[in-house]
C-alpha cells in the first residue's frame, strides 16, 4: 500500500536519508513510530494527527488503521533510493510532495494585560471541560502554584495531583531563580509521572520548557538541559523524545498554536486553540496546556482568578 505524506518537519526530513534503516517502535490505530537506533523517534500520523517534531503527516491512513496492518514492533523500515520509506514490505510512504512544516514564531510584543486575560480564560475553559483528567485539576490552583506553592498540597487533590504539586513546589522556585542544580532533582519528581506513552509530568515539563524559551526567560538553556538530564531512565521512549524536542525548543502544532493564541490572540482565538489542544491525545494536550500556562505565569505574574 502506498501512502503519501502531506507535510513533515525539518527533523523528519533530515532523518529520511537514502539507505537509513529504522525499526518499528510502536503501532497505534492512527500513528506509527520508528526508532532510528540513536534514541530519536520518528512518527507517522494521519491527516488529523497534526504536525510536530520528527513527524510526517499522511494524506490518509490504511483503511483499518495501522494497528490492523501486518506491522509489528521491531519490524524493519528502510529509505530506498527514491527517498521512500519502505515499512516491513507492507507499506510505502512517499514524502516527495510533502510540504515542510515550520512552527509559528511570535514576533509581536506581548501585552501583559491581554496575556493575563487569555491565561485566565484558557485555564477556566480547560478546567471546566477536562478538570478531572490528567493534571487538569491543577488549573484550579494555577495562581497559588505560580506565586509559590506550599510544600503541602491542598487536601482535595488526587494522589497524582498531590505528587505533581510536590514536584512543582520544588521546581517552580528553582526555575524562577534560574538554579539549574535544583531544577534537575525537582524535574525528576515530575518525569514519568502518570500513565500513558507520554506521561502527564513529561507533557507538563515540555510545555514549561518551550514557553520559557519563547518568552525569553533567563538562563533557560541550562534549565532545559537539567530537565532533560533528569529524564534519563525515568520515563518512556516517547516521553523522553518529547522532552528532548522540547529542550531544543520544539512542540507539536496544536501546542504552538495555543501558545501563539495565549500570547497575542483574542477571546475567540484562545477558545478555539484551547479546545483544539484539549483534543490532543488522551490527556497530553491538557497536560501540555498546564505546563504552558505555568510557564507564562513564571514569565510574568498572573492576575488572581475571579470568584465564580
Amino acid at each position: 500500500m502506498l501512502l503519501r505524506a502531506r507535510s513533515l518537519d525539518r527533523r523528519a526530513r533530515a532523518a529520511l536519508r537514502r539507505g537509513v534503516r529504522f525499526t518499528v517502535h510502536s503501532v497505534f490505530e492512527r500513528a506509527l513510530n520508528f526508532n532510528d537506533g540513536d534514541g530519536a523517534i520518528i512518527g507517522l500520523v494521519g491527516p488529523n494527527g497534526g504536525n510536530g517534531p520528527a513527524t510526517l503527516v499522511l494524506e490518509g491512513l490504511p483503511a483499518a488503521g495501522f494497528s490492523a496492518a501486518r506491522i509489528k514492533r521491531g519490524a524493519v523500515a528502510e529509505v530506498d533510493d527514491a527517498g521512500r520509506l519502505l515499512i516491513a514490505r507492507d507499506l510505502i510512504v512517499d514524502p516527495s510532495m510533502a510540504e515542510l512544516w515550520l512552527p509559528p514564531r511570535i514576533q509581536v510584543e506581548v501585552e501583559p494585560e491581554r496575556v493575563r486575560a487569555n491565561v485566565d480564560q484558557a485555564a477556566r475553559l480547560a478546567y471546566a471541560l477536562r478538570g478531572g483528567d490528567g493534571l487538569g485539576g491543577l488549573l484550579a490552583c494555577l495562581h497559588p502554584l505560580v506565586t509559590g506553592p506550599a510544600a503541602e498540597p491542598p487536601a482535595r487533590l488526587s494522589p497524582l495531583l498531590r505528587a505533581a504539586w510536590s514536584g512543582l513546589a520544588e521546581l517552580i522556585p528553582a526555575w524562577r531563580a534560574g538554579d539549574a542544580a535544583a531544577v534537575g532533582p525537582a524535574a525528576g519528581r515530575l518525569v514519568g509521572l502518570g500513565p500513558g506513552q507520554t506521561p502527564s509530568g513529561d507533557d507538563l515539563l515540555a510545555g514549561l520548557m518551550v514557553v520559557s524559551d519563547r518568552m525569553g526567560a533567563r538562563q533557560v538553556v541550562p534549565l532545559r538541559a537539567a530537565c532533560l538530564e533528569s529524564a534519563a531512565g525515568r520515563t518512556t521512549d516517547l516521553g523522553l523524545a518529547r522532552l528532548r524536542y522540547a529542550a531544543e525548543g520544539d512542540l507539536d502544532e496544536r501546542s504552538e498554536l495555543a501558545l501563539a493564541a495565549l500570547l497575542r490572540g483574542g477571546p475567540a482565538e484562545v477558545e478555539a486553540a484551547t479546545r483544539e489542544l484539549l483534543a490532543f491525545g488522551h490527556s497530553s494536550g491538557l497536560d501540555i496546556l498546564v505546563g504552558i500556562l505555568l510557564g507564562i505565569g513564571l514569565a510574568q505574574p498572573l492576575i488572581p482568578p475571579r470568584d465564580g
